[in-house]
């Protein structure tokens, strides 16, 4: 008997699109749970296309994945004992999908590279002061420098109404229950917002220190924001989000007193997942620590310029 691998995982991108079934990929019917062993809970979003009982006792279970068929065979002895006779077909769904993002965000960058915008991929947990630190980031760069912001959340529209009181422009961008977003999200979002009347675009990712690491926006920077009431121990948790951060910013160091922050154990931890990580020392709300940010993002203005 040949061996399975099983592909319950691959199904978790798929499940957090809303709009899945609008696409096409599924045919508006969950399935039911086959008999054969190799799905022995029920996939999500797998949709059933055949489940044939033929003459000769076996079964026939063919699935779509995608616009793939996924198929099993089944035989079905007099015991009711079900053994696989054929190999199983398997897409790699994530890793298709993570191929395909690669490339549109390849081109999102050489799009913004050739035009000398500036693009940076802002990632964080909710509730760090992303939305805080760009409004006063916007409020020390104008009126030399012009700032858009995509605004991403699965829902409302709260933010980008305060990116747009603080003299920013802005676009808010639902992700349809996606926990992150991605190139072609950030290609429709630069795309709507318009970048003619924009020096420096920030993403303000979905609140999630997961997801977005993993997909590359097409931004030319990525940065994350910590801030000190999650603590200390948070690179040691999540590495990949730091490690493919260039900047990160410590937010809300006026809170410093009050939490059990230790900032020569975060600093090492941070370096040990990405030892060319920045690290600059802010609080949104007082100010503290922006002339350094500022300076660091005016650089990378001129590099992108030169």
């Amino acid at each position: 008997m040949p061996s399975l691998r099983r592909v319950d995982s691959i199904h978790s991108y798929i499940t957090a699109s809303s709009n899945f079934w609008d696409r096409g990929l599924g045919h508006g019917v969950r399935p039911p749970v086959p008999t054969c062993p190799l799905f022995r809970r029920q996939p999500r979003l797998l949709s059933p296309k055949l489940h044939h009982r033929y003459n000769d006792n076996s079964e026939k279970v063919c699935y779509y994945v995608g616009n793939k068929e996924r198929e099993a065979n089944c035989n079905v002895n007099p015991g009711g004992e079900r053994r696989f006779m054929d190999t199983v077909k398997i897409l790699e769904v994530k890793e298709n999908v993570f191929d395909a993002n690669e490339v549109n965000a390849r081109t999102v960058r050489e799009q913004l590279t050739k035009e000398g915008r500036l693009v940076i991929n802002v990632m964080s947990s909710p509730g760090s002061g992303k939305t805080t630190m760009l409004v006063r980031t916007i409020n020390m760069l104008q009126p030399k420098f012009r700032v858009g912001v995509l605004e991403c959340d699965i829902d409302a529209s709260v933010d980008a109404q305060t990116i747009q009181a603080a003299g920013g422009k802005s676009i808010q961008l639902h992700t349809g229950g996606m926990c992150h977003m991605d190139a072609q999200m950030t290609k429709q979002g630069l795309d709507a917002m318009g970048m003619d009347d924009v020096d420096v675009c920030f993403i303000e990712n979905v609140g999630n220190l997961v997801c977005p690491a993993e997909y590359d926006t097409g931004a030319q920077v990525n940065i994350t924001i910590l801030s000190v009431p999650e603590g200390d121990d948070k690179p040691a948790k999540y590495p990949l989000i730091y490690q493919v951060s260039e900047l990160v910013l410590i937010n809300k160091i006026d809170a410093m007193g009050i939490f059990d922050f230790d900032k020569e154990l975060v600093e090492e931890r941070i370096h040990k997942q990405n030892p060319e990580a920045k690290i600059i020392y802010i609080s949104a709300k007082t100010g503290e620590g922006f002339d350094e940010w500022i300076a660091w993002l005016k650089n990378k203005l001129q590099e992108r310029n030169a």
